[in-house]
Formats: C-alpha cells, sequence, structure tokens
C-alpha cells in the first residue's frame, strides 16, 4: 500500500516539473533520500537534511519534494541567509527563488515534530533551474509568488500583473498553478475585454482565448481567496490551430487541455459542428471576430457535444475541442451543412393579450452588444401585471424582461422541466423588452411564447420596510421582518420583494410556523418572488429576510392575488 501511495506522489511531482517542458529546464538535482534517526535534529525538534548545487545561469530556481511518510518543508538560501521557506502543508511542497549565475544555493528538507518512534521518512526531491530573465512570453512559464505588499485586486486578494505580446490569430492557452493557493486568473486581452477562471483543473485556472488582431495583454496572477499568499507558476503557450472546412470530418488525439481548429466557409452558410468521443466528456467551444461564442457540453450524449453556427462574414471561426473535466484521448470532429427553416419573426415583435407565438432561435452569427435571442415587446402601465411563458422542445429556454428603466428579470425554469415563466407587476408605464433566450450557448430550435394580461386582482399587501439592527435575527444571524396576509383558496398569489440596499430573500409560512415556500432571487436583481395558488382561505406570513448575515436596509413589498 505504501509503495502504490508513494509512485502516486511521484507521479504528482513529475506532473508538476513536466508543465514546465516548454521552457526546456536544467535538471541540477534528483534524489531519492530518507530522514533517519541519525539526521540532524534543530531547534523545535524539527529533523533536516540540507543539500548544496551551484546555479550555472540566471534563472528561477524550483524545488520540489514529495514524501509518503511527512509533510515535508523546504528552506532555500545561501549559505549566509534564508531566500525562502515553504512549510509543509501536505505531501508533496514546492517553492521557487530568483538565482543568479554562479551563486551557490543550499536546500533544507524537514520534517517538523517528528514522531519519535518513526525510524524512516523517504521523500524525493527535485531541483531544477528555468533561465531567462523573468518575464512571461509564449511558450515560456514564469515562477512568482503572492506575499504581502503585492497590488491588491476589487476583490482584496494579491495580485501580480504579467505584460505579454501576442500574436495576431493565434490560440492561446494560460495555466496558473499554486500547491500554496486556490489559483484565479485574470487576463485582460488586447481588444480591452476580460476573461477569467477560477477552478480548471482541481484548485489550478486555466483561459483559453484566440487573440484576434493581437497585440499587449495583462495577465493577472491571484487567489480566489483574499489574503492568500504563496509560490505560483504562470505559463502561456500557443495552441496549434488546424484548418478544417465545411464537409470534412477529422480525427485527432487531445494530448493537452485544448486543441483548436480554424473553421473556413462561406459567410453566412449554417452548419452543425459535432465533437465525439469514446475516451472523455468532450467540450465544444466556437467563437469568432464578430462576437459570437457557442459552447456544448452534452447533445444527448456525455460522449457528444454539438453547435449550430452560421458562419461569419470574414468566412472563419475558432473551433476548440476540450474536456468537460481533465480527460485525454482520441476524438473526431465533423463540421456539416446544416438547414433551418423555422418561422422568422420581425426584432421586437409587440405582444397582445392572449397571444400564442410560434418561433425559432436561429443561429448566434454575431450581434451588436446586449442581451441575445428573439426581442419581443409589449406596453405596460404601472401596477399592471402580465405573464409570459416560454417553452421548447429543442433547448433550454430562459427568458429575461427589461423594464423601461434598465432593470432586469429573468427566470430560467418557473414553468416546470426546462420551461421558462415569469410574472411581472409593471413598476411603471412604458414599453417593456422580452428576449427569449436559449440557456446554453446552442441557441437553435423552435419554441411557442405565450403573453397573458392578469386580471389586476386584489392588491393584498403594499408597504415599505426595513430591517435594523434592532429586528429579530435568526440562528445564522440574519435580521427579518414578519408580515401577515390573508389568501383566498384558489387565487394566484404573487409577492413581490425590491430592495436596492441588500440580497433579499423571502419565506412564506403558515400561522403554525409550517414553511410552505421560499426564494431567493426569481424576481431578478436579487430579488425574491414567489407564485403560488393558494389551497384554502388562510392567514399566512411573510418572512422578509437577506441571503447574508448581518445584512440591513430598506425593502419594499407587494402582494396581489
Amino acid at each position: 500500500m505504501k509503495k502504490s501511495i508513494f509512485l502516486a506522489i511521484l507521479a504528482f511531482a513529475a506532473l508538476a516539473l513536466g508543465a514546465q517542458d516548454s521552457t526546456a529546464p536544467t535538471v541540477l538535482l534528483r534524489t531519492y533520500e530518507s530522514l533517519l534517526d541519525g539526521d540532524e535534529l534543530t531547534t523545535g525538534d524539527s529533523r533536516e537534511e540540507s543539500f548544496s548545487v551551484t546555479v550555472p545561469a540566471d534563472g528561477t530556481l524550483r524545488v520540489t519534494v514529495a514524501s509518503p511518510d511527512f509533510f515535508p518543508s523546504i528552506g532555500v538560501g545561501t549559505e549566509s541567509a534564508l531566500l525562502r521557506r515553504a512549510d509543509g502543508v501536505g505531501n508533496a511542497t514546492q517553492t521557487t527563488v530568483r538565482v543568479e549565475s554562479g551563486q551557490r544555493i543550499r536546500i533544507v528538507v524537514a520534517v517538523e515534530n517528528p514522531d519519535p518512534d518513526d525510524t524512516f521518512a523517504e521523500y524525493l526531491m527535485s531541483v531544477v533551474l528555468e533561465e531567462g530573465d523573468g518575464s512571461l512570453r509564449l511558450g515560456t512559464s514564469l515562477a512568482g509568488d503572492l506575499s504581502p505588499g503585492d497590488e491588491l485586486d476589487q476583490r482584496g486578494a494579491y495580485i501580480d500583473w504579467h505584460e505579454i505580446d501576442l500574436p495576431a490569430e493565434t490560440r492561446v492557452q494560460v495555466d496558473l498553478s499554486s500547491f500554496d493557493f486556490d489559483a484565479y486568473l485574470t487576463i485582460e486581452l488586447p481588444d480591452g475585454s476580460v476573461v477569467e477562471n477560477d477552478d480548471a483543473d482541481g484548485s489550478d485556472s486555466r483561459v483559453a482565448f484566440s487573440t484576434g488582431s493581437g497585440g499587449a495583454a495583462r495577465i493577472g496572477a491571484t487567489s480566489f481567496s483574499s489574503g492568500a499568499t504563496g509560490d505560483y507558476t504562470l505559463e502561456a503557450r500557443a495552441v496549434e490551430r488546424v484548418e478544417i472546412t465545411v464537409g470534412e470530418t477529422v480525427s485527432g488525439e487531445l494530448r493537452s487541455a485544448e486543441s483548436a481548429y480554424v473553421l473556413t466557409g462561406t459567410p453566412g452558410a449554417l452548419v452543425e459542428i459535432e465533437l465525439r468521443s469514446q475516451d472523455f466528456d468532450t467540450y465544444l467551444e466556437v467563437s469568432d471576430a464578430y462576437g459570437a461564442y457557442l459552447y456544448n457540453d452534452d447533445a444527448g450524449s456525455t460522449a457528444v457535444s454539438r453547435v449550430i453556427y452560421a458562419i461569419a462574414p470574414d468566412g472563419e471561426a475558432t473551433v476548440a475541442v476540450s474536456s468537460f473535466g481533465d480527460g485525454r484521448g482520441s476524438f473526431t470532429l465533423a463540421v456539416s451543412p446544416e438547414t433551418f427553416d423555422g418561422p422568422e419573426i420581425a426584432d421586437g415583435y409587440r405582444l397582445t393579450d392572449g397571444e400564442l407565438v410560434s418561433g425559432a432561435l436561429r443561429p448566434f452569427g454575431g450581434s451588436e452588444p446586449g442581451p441575445q435571442g428573439q426581442r419581443f415587446t409589449f406596453e405596460a402601465d404601472a401596477g399592471e401585471r402580465v405573464e409570459i411563458v416560454l417553452r421548447s422542445d429543442d433547448f433550454d429556454s430562459y427568458l429575461e424582461i427589461i423594464a423601461p428603466d434598465g432593470t432586469s428579470t429573468t427566470d430560467d425554469d418557473s414553468a416546470g422541466g426546462l420551461d421558462s415563466k415569469i410574472i411581472l407587476s409593471a413598476d411603471s408605464s412604458g414599453v417593456y423588452d422580452v428576449y427569449a433566450r436559449d440557456l446554453g450557448g446552442q441557441s437553435i430550435g423552435s419554441y411557442t411564447l405565450s403573453f397573458t394580461r392578469l386580471d389586476s386582482g386584489r392588491l393584498l399587501l403594499d408597504t415599505r420596510g426595513e430591517l435594523t439592527r434592532d429586528d429579530a435575527a435568526d440562528i445564522s444571524g440574519k435580521y427579518y421582518d414578519i408580515h401577515p396576509f390573508t389568501v383566498t383558496e384558489g387565487r394566484l398569489v404573487t409577492i413581490d420583494v425590491r430592495s436596492n440596499e441588500f440580497d433579499g430573500y423571502a419565506i412564506v409560512r403558515s400561522d403554525s410556523g409550517q414553511v410552505l415556500h421560499r426564494d431567493d432571487d426569481s424576481g431578478g436583481n436579487s430579488n425574491p418572488r414567489i407564485v403560488f395558488t393558494a389551497e384554502r382561505s388562510e392567514t399566512l406570513e411573510l418572512v422578509v429576510t437577506t441571503f447574508s448575515a448581518e445584512t440591513v436596509g430598506g425593502y419594499d413589498v407587494s402582494i396581489y392575488e
């Protein structure tokens, strides 16, 4: 058992070193050792061994120690000064330090407070030198560390920024890894857009993107948690792109995180792109220079991903092949012509009371910024209530309503299954926009959308309240107010709680305290909405509280039936 554990750790250490292959590191020392009873005991009853290496060139020294028996600590320095220390918190520990040609470096491996009954403590140590000036370029990696005094990002986390020049029309993959903290990547692309990632491989981060016209970019190495510190490795590399044309099927091998293809074809042509594998859970992304970004994971099978795409005006798109997890293996990628004859509806089609519209979402081929999908409109007076339902057998429906003042209300599955429904009480008079969309990235298929103006009904409650630190609080520290209201059997009840000061949470319970309904964000913009049909005429209680503890502020409540 111990041997198998150690082999697993050795493989882990080899992966840590293998990630640096693109920089052709020089192995200065690789040794298998054991901390024995006879090894030096230092203050605090730690047991340690020391090694020395002479550095042949300027660069970054990377020390990795892995053990099945203890959590190794590492100290790296000169004969007179400690340059870097990494305390053991797991079976593998790594640290890096900038060094100069000719320096004599002392490396100490230690176990803190060893068990006096232990007679051995095996470990593998590798010391490699990555030459270079420490700047980031495509095809290289660099070592860095987050520490107090670094710049803080908007989340309050330490962040190191690295400038990099990117060539045009290149697919780039950036990896950030760390043994010390949960890595988080923020990349400012040459066109001003920002892409981010938290966990792509365990707690390490990865971002892949196409450079477009190229130029200078900024890569931010930071942590998911504020205040986290420690060593990290940042790597940027170009992903080889192979051409694929409409009607072609290619076979490939996914050996790294991603393979990329350049799709060329007639502008405006509709194509189906399908990715299959028997070795891994496929994930497919399609993007172009006109803003299109389509993605799909499971198109009816965990081994198949599929998107329908309208080729951009310049006749080119990037097709990225990857796995949903960290799988590797063989795949086939096929591009075939596609036809779609669904009904076309004019942009901004005005909805009328009681109307049922049959439509179809078409492939996204680039458009102006803002919500995507089929846009409808309706006019409403302040206080008027409407119901909109979006249903489809072809995609996971998603509804968004944008009020005249720009506020947004969204819904995914309130109509049951993958269908969407919004019951809206208009806050102001004017024209409202409705977007019928697909929750995923495939953006194609038939749907029906119904629009109904509801009976204005009876206003059961319309009040303004405020949560303060003098209010009652539950055991989690969330303040709450209680509003009694009476419902009529068989009537549809709509409850809206709105606040600009906190993320609201609403609970409906019986007068005996039984929880009947609860909601967080169904009203859009972090506002709760609860809709239900009263089973009997009775008095209920609305509990207005917050999603997070220790939060206060004003709010409005309206209840209709």
